[in-house]
């Protein structure tokens, strides 16, 4: 009886110890940015790339990292595309390719994974070589095991320049969609 006991307690404890980690296998990010006057609204988006990173929870802390290849970003026209990634967001400079988002303060019950939850969540964004504290709000999808977190940057945070043309000024707030699909 001892025996079976110790069996039954190691194997709780093993498995309030394991984290589960979910990791990235499609998905895509969005962007918009208003241009002032603000009539103009640039909407961009991820073209055959996704974020790839991972999900770990444990202990109904959930922390995450995914990070992204900014080349992929295309607004349906080629020069601005072009101006963006080269310009603003200087891809070709040494660890600016990419960005890359951390959940950092994110609490789950175990219900909430398996019914879906939308929640604030805490985390940081390295982005053009900065990294900065971000805030947003993040929805999960059980059924489709879908992330989506939305939030707002300021381009100037990052010391990107706010990109212009002639008369027009985009804003230097841009809105975020990052969608994730889990595995």
């Amino acid at each position: 009886m001892k025996i079976i006991t110790i069996i039954i307690t190691t194997l709780v404890i093993v498995n309030l110890c394991h984290a589960l980690v979910l990791k990235s296998s499609g998905g895509d990010v969005k962007f918009t940015a208003i241009g002032n006057p603000g009539i103009l609204k640039i909407k961009g988006e991820s073209k055959d790339e996704f974020p790839r990173g991972e999900v770990k929870i444990e202990s109904g802390k959930v922390t995450a990292e995914f990070s992204f290849n900014l080349r992929s970003l295309k607004t349906g026209i080629g020069l601005r595309d072009g101006h963006m990634t080269e310009k603003y967001l200087e891809v070709s400079k040494p660890g600016f390719d990419k960005a890359t988002l951390k959940v950092l303060k994110l609490e789950v019950s175990e219900s909430e994974l398996n019914s879906g939850f939308k929640k604030a969540f805490e985390g940081e964004l390295t982005l053009h070589g900065v990294s900065k504290a971000v805030k947003g709000d993040i929805e999960y999808d059980s059924r489709s095991k879908k992330a989506n977190s939305k939030f707002t940057i300021i381009l100037s945070d990052f010391g990107i320049d706010i990109p212009s043309y002639m008369t027009v000024k985009v804003s230097e707030k841009v809105d975020l969609d990052i969608t994730t699909i889990l595995m």
